[in-house]
């Protein structure tokens, strides 16, 4: 319910506007320090995930807690957003499970359909397995952008009934309010990003087609990530067009039903997130969330001082340590 606004973000002055802090740290940070067990498990549908584990500190010894982080939009558990996440939670003493979505691994998967902004049926399979191993005590759901979007409206479908063990949930930079994201990416300032999604996506789609039925017609109408959702995203994945596809997986109709302490954290000047991704009311009905509103960081930026250092880590650090 709270909506906080603040200047702690203090990026290097090199890095002066939204787009640098979003587009610099991306190619520029490295992080250090993370070894991954990769581990390839089978779906009940016929379809697998790569599953990328790194365990606390150096020794490989495991926690009985553990971060479960979703990448962004095409990304991967190797984006340096997500293993500079995953090195922090190590650092507090947590195990983390970077889960790569379908398709997003440098593995084309199996089915028909992908993954999608919504799909959340991956995330709970992944977590019900964690749980029936019995390893773990503490659960933290971290998410980034898409995956930011996927892990809050799984724990508002959960509501409730989530496990147990699922103490917190941490978003970055998420996309609340699809719809009007769509609308943002039609921006001028905003067409690197637009082309830079489209090229992977097509060509996803084109390899497919190699395989599965895919009406690869409407790839010539596809301009926008919004053209791209309404003649794929939506209609591959059971939505009957764009429209659909954003009413039904935006997780601002998801927030008031979570029921564990959660945290969004929004830069102000993020190039991908309009002004309705930081609406104080998306949270007015929402007791368990929290939505941090930082002037800086871009989108899955937020170096602090330099790249060695992201305020948004430390800050989730704190909160899941409350």
């Amino acid at each position: 319910m709270p909506v906080i606004e603040h200047d702690l973000v203090k990026s290097p002055p090199y890095l002066w506007n939204g787009h640098l802090q979003t587009i610099w740290p991306s190619v520029a940070r490295r992080v250090e320090g993370v070894t991954y067990e990769r581990e390839r498990i089978d779906t009940p549908d016929g379809d697998f995930l790569l599953l990328d584990w790194s365990r606390k500190g150096t020794s490989g010894a495991s926690s009985r807690r553990l971060g479960i982080v979703a990448h962004g939009l095409e990304g991967d558990a190797h984006r340096a957003y997500l293993k500079g996440m995953v090195k922090a939670l190590n650092e507090a003493g947590w195990d983390a499970l970077g889960w790569n979505c379908r398709s997003c691994a440098g593995e084309q998967n199996r089915l028909r359909t992908s993954y999608h902004i919504g799909k959340t049926d991956d995330l709970d399979f992944i977590v019900q397995r964690v749980l029936a191993s019995g390893q773990y005590d503490e659960i933290a759901l971290l998410g980034f952008s898409a995956g930011g979007n996927m892990t809050l409206k799984y724990a508002g479908e959960q509501g409730v009934n989530i496990p147990a063990e699922i103490r917190y949930v941490v978003a970055f930079s998420v996309p609340l309010d699809l719809d009007a994201v769509a609308e943002n990416f039609k921006r001028l300032s905003n067409k690197l990003y637009d082309r830079r999604f489209l090229k992977t996506l097509i060509a996803k789609v084109r390899e497919k087609a190699t395989q599965h039925d895919m009406d690869l017609t409407h790839l010539a109408k596809v301009k926008t990530m919004r053209d791209f959702d309404e003649y794929y995203s939506g209609p591959v994945h059971g939505f009957k067009n764009a429209d659909d596809y954003y009413r039904q997986n935006a997780s601002m109709y998801f927030l008031d039903k979570i029921a564990v302490p959660t945290l969004i954290i929004n830069a102000r000047n993020d190039p991908f997130l309009p002004t309705e991704c930081y609406d104080p009311a998306l949270v007015a009905n929402a007791p368990f969330v929290t939505l941090d509103i930082p002037r800086k960081g871009g989108h899955c930026g937020f170096s602090h001082h330099s790249l060695n250092r992201c305020w948004a880590e430390e800050r989730a650090i704190q909160f899941i340590s409350q």
